[in-house]
C-alpha cells in the first residue's frame, strides 16, 4: 500500500454506464484523461457507478473530479459545480450514492476530503446504444481542456474555480 505522501494529488472518477448512449459520458472522458495525465498526479478512476469504497482514495486526494452525464439540461452544455458535503444517512445510500455523500463518507470514516468539483454535460440518447451523441461527443474536447486546467492551478497549492 502506499503512503499518503506518494498518492497522487488529484482524483479523477468519471461514471456512467456505457451501454445507455451519452450515460457513458464519464467513463470516455476518464479513459481518455487516463491517456494523457501524468499518474504520479492523477489518478483516474472508470467505473459504472458511485459505490462507498471509492471514499478512501477520495480521502487521500487534495483535488477531486467528478464526471458525469446530466439529464434536463440542453445536449452538449457543460456545467461545473464546486461540491459540498451533504448530510448523509444509511438508508440513502442503498439505491443512490451523490458525489455530494461520496466526499461525507470520506470525511467520517478517514478524517479527510478533499476540494470537489462535479463536471457534468446535458446528455440527449439515453437508449440502448454505445456511442455518444454528436452533440455530447462535440462536448468532449472541452470538457477535457476544462478540467485540465482545474487540475493545472493545483500546480501552485492553489484550487481554481470552474472556467470556460
Amino acid at each position: 500500500m502506499r503512503s499518503f505522501a506518494t498518492d497522487p494529488r488529484v482524483l479523477i472518477i468519471g461514471y456512467g454506464n456505457t451501454l445507455r448512449g451519452d450515460d457513458g459520458l464519464g467513463r470516455v472522458v476518464a479513459v481518455e484523461l487516463g491517456h494523457t495525465m501524468d499518474p504520479s498526479v492523477v489518478r483516474v478512476i472508470d467505473c459504472h457507478q458511485l459505490t462507498p469504497d471509492l471514499s478512501e482514495p477520495l480521502s487521500k486526494a487534495r483535488l477531486a473530479i467528478f464526471v458525469d452525464a446530466r439529464e434536463g439540461s440542453p445536449p452538449g452544455d457543460i456545467e461545473c459545480d464546486k461540491l459540498t458535503i451533504e448530510s448523509c444517512n444509511n438508508s440513502d445510500l442503498v439505491h443512490h450514492l451523490t458525489p455530494q455523500r461520496l466526499l461525507a463518507i470520506s470525511k467520517a470514516l478517514y478524517g479527510s476530503k478533499p476540494e470537489a468539483y462535479a463536471f457534468s454535460v446535458g446528455g440527449e440518447e439515453w437508449g440502448y446504444c454505445e456511442t455518444l451523441s454528436p452533440k455530447v461527443q462535440a462536448a468532449v474536447p472541452v470538457l477535457i481542456g476544462w478540467i485540465e486546467r482545474l487540475i493545472a492551478t493545483t500546480a501552485d497549492h492553489t484550487i481554481g474555480a470552474c472556467h470556460a
